[in-house]
């Protein structure tokens, strides 16, 4: 009875990576897609930087509390010169061979830059990339906003105006953390 036992188990065994049972190497990373991503989260956050003191450059209203923001035409065409540079960015990086958020929570490599090493964490990567471009997509939103109201916006779109202020800069430090461990 035992040694049916072990046969069974040395059957089992032998027929167990023929029902793809074992475990599969991962893919190769493709280091250009790595570089694609850090070339992209260096430029659009560069873009994205500068577009925060035109954004932040509504028309005082003397005697008012300045809101709801009202912006002049000379910094409305300011916002859509940023904005284009944007939208040059994005097309030149997600032209389909971009990784998606999917592909990018998958890696778990160790990165080497210089004399640094450290864990490439994908979920990481992944969440904090999400965030950015979302930061990216309501700036864009915005500023086809301005345009569309020739500057003049109501209080829930100064409103997010002001909270998109707030969370650009937190999204830059937090991208460029989880792929550079730049603090």
């Amino acid at each position: 009875m035992v040694q049916i036992k072990y046969w069974l188990i040395l059957v089992f065994l032998f027929f167990l990576p023929a029902a793809g049972c074992t475990p599969e190497e991962p893919e190769p990373l493709d280091e250009g897609r790595l570089e694609a991503i850090d070339e992209y989260a260096i430029e659009m956050s560069e873009a994205l930087l500068d577009l925060l003191p035109d954004l932040e450059g509504w028309v005082r209203i003397p005697y008012s509390d300045n809101m709801p923001l009202v912006y002049d035409q000379e910094r409305i065409e300011w916002l859509l010169e940023h904005g284009q540079k944007i939208e040059r960015i994005r097309n030149r990086y997600f032209d389909g061979s971009f990784p998606t958020y999917i592909e990018i929570r998958e890696w778990d490599i160790i990165v080497v830059r210089g004399e640094r090493e450290w864990q490439f964490d994908g979920e990481e990567v992944s969440a904090a990339l999400e965030q950015f471009d979302g930061a990216v997509a309501e700036a864009m939103d915005l500023i086809e906003l301005i345009e569309r109201n020739d500057g003049e916006l109501d209080m829930p779109a100064s409103e997010r105006v002001l909270s998109l202020l707030e969370a650009v800069e937190p999204a830059v430090e937090e991208l460029r953390y989880a792929l550079f461990r730049i603090e």
